[in-house]
Protein backbone atom coordinates (compact mmCIF):
# COMPACT_ATOMS: atom_id res chain seq x y z
CA UNK A 1 0.00 0.00 0.00
CA UNK A 2 1.45 3.50 -0.86
CA UNK A 3 1.80 6.03 1.64
CA UNK A 4 -0.68 8.45 0.04
CA UNK A 5 -3.76 8.95 2.85
CA UNK A 6 -7.51 8.11 1.90
CA UNK A 7 -7.94 12.06 1.28
CA UNK A 8 -5.18 11.87 -1.35
CA UNK A 9 -6.33 9.18 -3.10
CA UNK A 10 -9.94 9.63 -3.59
CA UNK A 11 -11.73 12.25 -5.77
CA UNK A 12 -13.58 15.51 -4.55
CA UNK A 13 -17.40 14.37 -5.70
CA UNK A 14 -16.40 10.62 -3.98
CA UNK A 15 -14.66 12.15 -0.76
CA UNK A 16 -17.63 14.76 0.14
CA UNK A 17 -20.32 12.34 -0.44
CA UNK A 18 -18.81 9.46 1.51
CA UNK A 19 -18.37 8.42 5.38
CA UNK A 20 -15.06 8.52 7.09
CA UNK A 21 -14.35 4.75 8.63
CA UNK A 22 -12.17 3.58 11.53
CA UNK A 23 -10.89 0.55 11.94
CA UNK A 24 -10.39 0.34 15.66
CA UNK A 25 -13.13 0.53 18.47
CA UNK A 26 -13.95 -0.44 22.11
CA UNK A 27 -15.08 -3.93 22.34
CA UNK A 28 -18.45 -3.86 22.43
CA UNK A 29 -19.67 -6.49 20.61
CA UNK A 30 -22.60 -9.23 20.76
CA UNK A 31 -22.79 -12.51 21.54
CA UNK A 32 -20.61 -13.69 18.60
CA UNK A 33 -18.16 -11.86 19.56
CA UNK A 34 -14.89 -14.11 18.86
CA UNK A 35 -12.00 -13.20 16.92
CA UNK A 36 -11.82 -13.48 13.04
CA UNK A 37 -10.22 -16.56 11.52
CA UNK A 38 -7.52 -16.03 9.79
CA UNK A 39 -6.99 -15.20 6.54
CA UNK A 40 -7.63 -17.93 4.16
CA UNK A 41 -6.08 -19.16 0.64
CA UNK A 42 -8.36 -19.11 -2.00
CA UNK A 43 -10.70 -22.39 -1.48
CA UNK A 44 -10.15 -24.60 -5.49
CA UNK A 45 -13.45 -23.73 -7.11
CA UNK A 46 -16.12 -26.29 -7.08
CA UNK A 47 -17.56 -27.45 -10.19
CA UNK A 48 -21.54 -27.43 -9.12
CA UNK A 49 -24.87 -27.84 -10.68
CA UNK A 50 -28.32 -25.58 -9.26
CA UNK A 51 -29.74 -27.99 -6.77
CA UNK A 52 -33.35 -28.66 -6.66
CA UNK A 53 -35.89 -25.70 -5.68
CA UNK A 54 -38.41 -25.84 -3.14
CA UNK A 55 -41.40 -23.29 -4.82
CA UNK A 56 -42.98 -21.57 -1.93
CA UNK A 57 -47.02 -21.84 -1.78
CA UNK A 58 -47.38 -17.86 -2.13
CA UNK A 59 -45.46 -15.22 -2.67
CA UNK A 60 -45.38 -12.65 0.75
CA UNK A 61 -46.23 -8.89 0.23
CA UNK A 62 -47.24 -7.49 -3.19
CA UNK A 63 -45.69 -7.56 -6.42
CA UNK A 64 -42.56 -4.82 -7.50
CA UNK A 65 -43.94 -2.20 -9.78
CA UNK A 66 -40.60 -1.96 -11.37
CA UNK A 67 -39.85 -4.43 -14.17
CA UNK A 68 -36.39 -4.36 -13.49
CA UNK A 69 -37.00 -5.99 -10.01
CA UNK A 70 -40.47 -7.73 -10.51
CA UNK A 71 -38.34 -10.96 -9.52
CA UNK A 72 -37.65 -9.38 -6.03
CA UNK A 73 -40.80 -10.16 -2.88
CA UNK A 74 -42.89 -7.17 -2.55
CA UNK A 75 -42.03 -6.65 1.01
CA UNK A 76 -38.43 -6.32 0.75
CA UNK A 77 -39.24 -2.89 -0.72
CA UNK A 78 -40.60 -1.59 2.21
CA UNK A 79 -38.04 -0.82 3.87
CA UNK A 80 -36.35 2.09 3.93
CA UNK A 81 -32.23 2.34 5.39
CA UNK A 82 -31.87 4.39 8.80
CA UNK A 83 -28.13 5.24 8.01
CA UNK A 84 -29.95 7.72 6.04
CA UNK A 85 -27.03 11.03 7.13
CA UNK A 86 -23.14 10.60 7.39
CA UNK A 87 -23.71 11.74 11.17
CA UNK A 88 -25.16 8.51 11.92
CA UNK A 89 -23.40 6.08 9.82
CA UNK A 90 -19.95 7.89 11.48
CA UNK A 91 -21.51 7.20 15.14
CA UNK A 92 -22.20 3.38 14.46
CA UNK A 93 -18.16 2.96 12.61
CA UNK A 94 -16.55 4.39 15.47
CA UNK A 95 -17.47 1.61 17.64
CA UNK A 96 -17.54 -0.80 15.01
CA UNK A 97 -14.93 -1.83 13.12
CA UNK A 98 -15.92 -2.85 9.94
CA UNK A 99 -12.67 -2.52 7.23
CA UNK A 100 -9.59 -4.40 7.75
CA UNK A 101 -6.53 -2.00 8.05
CA UNK A 102 -5.41 -2.53 4.73
CA UNK A 103 -8.27 -1.44 2.79
CA UNK A 104 -8.56 2.19 4.65
CA UNK A 105 -7.23 3.96 1.85
CA UNK A 106 -9.41 2.31 -0.83
CA UNK A 107 -12.68 1.84 0.73
CA UNK A 108 -15.71 3.98 2.28
CA UNK A 109 -18.69 3.55 4.19
CA UNK A 110 -21.69 5.31 2.62
CA UNK A 111 -25.43 6.36 3.69
CA UNK A 112 -27.81 5.41 1.80
CA UNK A 113 -31.19 7.81 -0.03
CA UNK A 114 -34.27 7.73 0.52
CA UNK A 115 -35.14 6.05 -2.69
CA UNK A 116 -32.57 2.99 -2.24
CA UNK A 117 -33.67 -0.43 -1.49
CA UNK A 118 -31.06 -3.02 -0.57
CA UNK A 119 -32.02 -5.37 -3.54
CA UNK A 120 -31.20 -1.99 -5.79
CA UNK A 121 -27.87 -1.96 -8.42
CA UNK A 122 -25.84 1.08 -8.65
CA UNK A 123 -27.33 4.03 -11.01
CA UNK A 124 -24.76 4.51 -13.75
CA UNK A 125 -23.02 7.60 -11.52
CA UNK A 126 -22.34 5.45 -8.62
CA UNK A 127 -19.02 3.85 -7.50
CA UNK A 128 -18.94 -0.13 -7.38
CA UNK A 129 -20.43 -0.85 -3.88
CA UNK A 130 -22.41 -3.29 -1.98
CA UNK A 131 -25.10 -3.24 0.91
CA UNK A 132 -24.55 -4.24 3.80
CA UNK A 133 -26.11 -4.77 7.43
CA UNK A 134 -24.96 -3.83 10.76
CA UNK A 135 -26.06 -7.05 12.43
CA UNK A 136 -22.97 -8.17 9.99
CA UNK A 137 -20.34 -6.22 12.22
CA UNK A 138 -22.38 -6.03 15.59
CA UNK A 139 -22.84 -9.51 16.32
CA UNK A 140 -21.24 -11.04 14.31
CA UNK A 141 -17.56 -9.25 14.03
CA UNK A 142 -16.93 -9.53 10.58
CA UNK A 143 -14.65 -7.08 8.48
CA UNK A 144 -13.85 -6.60 4.90
CA UNK A 145 -12.44 -8.00 2.97
CA UNK A 146 -14.71 -10.84 3.26
CA UNK A 147 -12.52 -14.23 4.11
CA UNK A 148 -11.95 -16.68 1.20
CA UNK A 149 -14.48 -18.71 2.84
CA UNK A 150 -17.34 -16.27 3.23
CA UNK A 151 -16.41 -14.43 -0.56
CA UNK A 152 -16.53 -18.29 -1.83
CA UNK A 153 -19.88 -19.04 -0.24
CA UNK A 154 -21.49 -16.02 -1.73
CA UNK A 155 -19.97 -16.80 -5.02
CA UNK A 156 -21.04 -20.50 -5.04
CA UNK A 157 -24.60 -19.26 -4.14
CA UNK A 158 -24.21 -16.59 -6.56
CA UNK A 159 -26.17 -13.85 -3.72
CA UNK A 160 -24.56 -10.61 -2.44
CA UNK A 161 -23.57 -10.07 1.12
CA UNK A 162 -27.07 -8.07 1.83
CA UNK A 163 -29.10 -10.96 0.13
CA UNK A 164 -28.63 -13.57 2.57
CA UNK A 165 -30.40 -13.90 6.40
CA UNK A 166 -28.87 -13.16 9.28
CA UNK A 167 -29.54 -16.84 10.90
CA UNK A 168 -27.50 -18.06 8.05
CA UNK A 169 -24.93 -15.63 8.30
CA UNK A 170 -24.23 -17.17 12.00
CA UNK A 171 -23.62 -20.78 10.34
CA UNK A 172 -20.90 -19.52 8.42
CA UNK A 173 -19.35 -18.26 10.69
CA UNK A 174 -20.05 -20.51 13.64
CA UNK A 175 -18.81 -23.16 10.68
CA UNK A 176 -15.19 -20.63 10.34
CA UNK A 177 -14.73 -20.01 14.15
CA UNK A 178 -15.32 -24.03 14.72
CA UNK A 179 -12.71 -24.75 11.74
CA UNK A 180 -10.33 -22.18 13.29
CA UNK A 181 -10.09 -23.31 16.73
CA UNK A 182 -9.81 -26.82 15.93
CA UNK A 183 -7.48 -25.65 13.30
CA UNK A 184 -8.11 -26.90 9.69
CA UNK A 185 -9.36 -24.57 6.74
CA UNK A 186 -13.16 -24.48 6.88
CA UNK A 187 -14.38 -26.12 3.48
CA UNK A 188 -17.37 -25.03 1.01
CA UNK A 189 -17.81 -29.21 0.44
CA UNK A 190 -18.07 -29.79 4.57
CA UNK A 191 -20.37 -27.02 4.49
CA UNK A 192 -22.71 -27.78 1.98
CA UNK A 193 -22.97 -31.49 2.90
CA UNK A 194 -24.43 -29.84 6.45
CA UNK A 195 -26.77 -27.43 4.71
CA UNK A 196 -29.14 -27.09 1.76
CA UNK A 197 -30.87 -23.26 0.72
CA UNK A 198 -34.51 -22.44 0.56
CA UNK A 199 -35.82 -21.47 -2.38
CA UNK A 200 -38.54 -19.61 -2.95
CA UNK A 201 -40.72 -18.42 -5.95
CA UNK A 202 -40.09 -14.76 -5.88
CA UNK A 203 -36.27 -13.59 -3.85
CA UNK A 204 -36.15 -12.44 -0.51
CA UNK A 205 -33.66 -13.05 2.30
CA UNK A 206 -32.09 -16.27 1.22
CA UNK A 207 -31.83 -18.80 4.23
CA UNK A 208 -30.46 -22.08 4.89
CA UNK A 209 -31.45 -24.82 6.45
CA UNK A 210 -30.00 -27.77 8.32
CA UNK A 211 -29.78 -31.14 5.41
CA UNK A 212 -29.70 -33.69 8.44
CA UNK A 213 -31.85 -34.33 11.00
CA UNK A 214 -29.62 -32.91 13.70
CA UNK A 215 -28.24 -29.44 12.29
CA UNK A 216 -24.79 -28.82 13.04
CA UNK A 217 -25.77 -25.77 14.78
CA UNK A 218 -29.07 -24.15 16.22
CA UNK A 219 -30.51 -20.77 15.23
CA UNK A 220 -28.63 -17.64 16.29
CA UNK A 221 -32.03 -15.87 16.29
CA UNK A 222 -35.77 -17.60 15.97
CA UNK A 223 -37.14 -14.13 15.42
CA UNK A 224 -34.64 -12.06 13.43
CA UNK A 225 -37.20 -9.18 12.15
CA UNK A 226 -35.40 -5.99 13.26
CA UNK A 227 -32.05 -6.00 11.16
CA UNK A 228 -34.14 -5.04 7.68
CA UNK A 229 -33.70 -1.55 7.91
CA UNK A 230 -30.55 -1.31 9.34
CA UNK A 231 -28.18 -1.43 6.15
CA UNK A 232 -25.52 1.10 4.20
CA UNK A 233 -23.13 0.75 1.24
CA UNK A 234 -19.24 -0.42 1.19
CA UNK A 235 -17.77 1.30 -1.60
CA UNK A 236 -14.65 1.09 -4.04
CA UNK A 237 -12.41 3.49 -5.53
CA UNK A 238 -12.62 3.08 -8.76
CA UNK A 239 -8.66 2.84 -9.43
CA UNK A 240 -8.45 0.36 -6.27
CA UNK A 241 -10.13 -2.46 -7.32
CA UNK A 242 -7.27 -4.41 -7.38
CA UNK A 243 -6.72 -3.65 -3.19
CA UNK A 244 -10.35 -3.09 -2.14
CA UNK A 245 -13.21 -5.27 -1.02
CA UNK A 246 -14.34 -6.98 -3.60
CA UNK A 247 -12.76 -7.61 -6.37
CA UNK A 248 -9.61 -10.41 -7.46
CA UNK A 249 -6.22 -8.78 -9.32
CA UNK A 250 -7.92 -9.13 -12.28
CA UNK A 251 -10.57 -6.70 -11.77
CA UNK A 252 -13.29 -9.87 -11.61
CA UNK A 253 -15.24 -10.03 -8.61
CA UNK A 254 -15.02 -12.39 -5.49
CA UNK A 255 -18.57 -12.33 -4.97
CA UNK A 256 -21.70 -10.64 -6.51
CA UNK A 257 -21.84 -7.44 -5.12
CA UNK A 258 -25.70 -6.70 -6.00
CA UNK A 259 -28.99 -9.15 -5.22
CA UNK A 260 -29.30 -11.81 -7.99
CA UNK A 261 -32.25 -13.26 -9.51
CA UNK A 262 -30.72 -16.44 -10.14
CA UNK A 263 -29.60 -18.23 -6.79
CA UNK A 264 -27.85 -21.69 -6.81
CA UNK A 265 -26.81 -24.35 -4.60
CA UNK A 266 -25.03 -27.64 -5.12
CA UNK A 267 -26.71 -30.69 -4.47
CA UNK A 268 -24.88 -33.19 -1.16
CA UNK A 269 -20.96 -33.47 -2.29
CA UNK A 270 -20.69 -37.27 -0.58
CA UNK A 271 -19.24 -38.24 -3.34
CA UNK A 272 -16.76 -34.62 -3.75
CA UNK A 273 -15.93 -34.62 -0.23
CA UNK A 274 -11.87 -35.72 0.60
CA UNK A 275 -10.91 -38.81 2.75
CA UNK A 276 -10.00 -36.03 5.56
CA UNK A 277 -13.27 -34.03 4.98
CA UNK A 278 -15.15 -36.91 5.45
Amino acid sequence: MGEASSSERTPSAFSESTSSVTATGPDARASLALPSPRKRKNPKPLVVNPGPSTKSKRAKGPLIADPEYSWVRGDVDKHVSVFDTRDKLDQFVSVYPILEDSVLDYAVAKPCRSWERVYMKPRTDDYDFSYVYEYMFKEYSMTFPLTDFEAGMLSLMNIAPSQLHPNSWAFLRCFELVCSHLGFEPSLSVFTYFYQMKIDKLVGWVSLTASHDTPLFSLYNSSYKFFKTKFFKLCCHPEDKEKCLFFHSDHSPRFPLYWQKRTRFPPRPDHRLTPEEK
